[in-house]
């Protein structure tokens, strides 16, 4: 909320600082506190860029599945440390995104078969 409220230089700055203080308090120094520290200065001060058509699919893909992604990571991180007895955090990242992106394709198939044929039938008024 800090973030998207920042609208001026000296709000984003105050955000920025405050969101560093809060990742080095949680993450320390280690390379997922540069992961986020970056990415928090990505959406303060880059307002925008081109991004190529073939790219777009790809965002959009992950854009799309980001709550399936986030609701299989914790599982994945879990099942590679025990297929490969050590963290694989990368690893664990790519198996999270298509784990993610599988399960909101079979989520939109079964909105489309499922629960759309439904909906259609009590849309018809009874005779």
């Amino acid at each position: 909320m800090v973030l998207a409220s920042a609208r001026d230089l000296p709000s984003r700055l105050f955000a920025l600082a405050l969101a560093l203080i809060s990742i080095l308090a949680y993450w320390q120094v280690t390379s997922a506190a540069f992961y986020v520290a970056g990415g928090i200065a990505v959406v303060l001060f880059i307002r925008s860029f081109r991004v190529p058509a073939p790219a777009k699919v790809v965002i959009a893909e992950i854009a799309g599945a980001s709550m399936f992604i986030y609701l299989t990571h914790y599982q994945m991180i879990s099942l590679v440390d025990k297929l490969f007895g050590h963290h694989m955090p990368w690893l664990a990242l790519i198996l999270s995104i298509i784990t993610g992106i599988i399960g909101a394709h079979i989520y939109a198939w079964a909105e489309r078969f499922v629960l759309k044929p439904r909906r259609r039938a009590e849309a018809v008024p009874a005779e």
